[in-house]
């Protein structure tokens, strides 16, 4: 299974994808850098699926 990650920062404003995000999301990192995490509809987890 392929892995996608969106990295964010503090503010929850998207700062960079790998290309497997790109893929399962339909979109360009270009498109997703700089965006906010829309709150409540995405669930942020760990890397050992844990939620935050």
């Amino acid at each position: 299974m392929v892995q996608g990650v969106i990295y964010y920062d503090a503010a929850l404003q998207i700062i960079g994808v790998n290309p497997a995000a790109e893929q399962i999301l339909g979109q360009l990192a270009e498109n997703l850098i700089g965006r906010t995490v829309p709150s409540g509809q995405w669930f942020i987890i760990r890397e050992y699926r844990m939620l935050l």
